[in-house]
């Protein structure tokens, strides 16, 4: 039951400080309270063109959706705040993990 697709490589880091960089960028579009179709499109050309910065860096030649550099900035995003939560635990055991470059704020 081979369906012809494959899983995608994983994300080095280039590619991820690429993501975060060019995130950073974008940030005034992806911060708008609108919710029009238009702010959806625009958010729509600010991840195209994440995924295009992205795309040009890659040393494998992976090429990348802006679907999966979406879901890849929300997975770091949440894997940052469960670190964060974690931090704020009592119990008194050992230190939990630092963040990474990548989840840092």
């Amino acid at each position: 039951m081979a369906t012809g697709k494959r899983r995608a490589m994983y994300f080095n880091n280039v590619e991820l400080e690429t993501l975060m960089h060019t995130y950073g960028e974008y940030l005034h579009v992806f911060r708008k309270k609108s919710n029009t179709a238009a702010a959806a499109k625009e958010r729509e050309t600010a991840w195209e063109n994440i995924a295009s910065r992205v795309n040009a860096c890659s040393p494998a030649g992976e090429k990348r959706t802006w679907q999966q550099l979406k879901m890849k900035y929300k997975n770091i995003v949440q894997t940052a705040n469960r670190k964060k939560a974690d931090s704020r635990k009592t119990g008194g055991g050992p230190a939990p993990p630092p963040l990474t470059e990548a989840e840092e704020p």
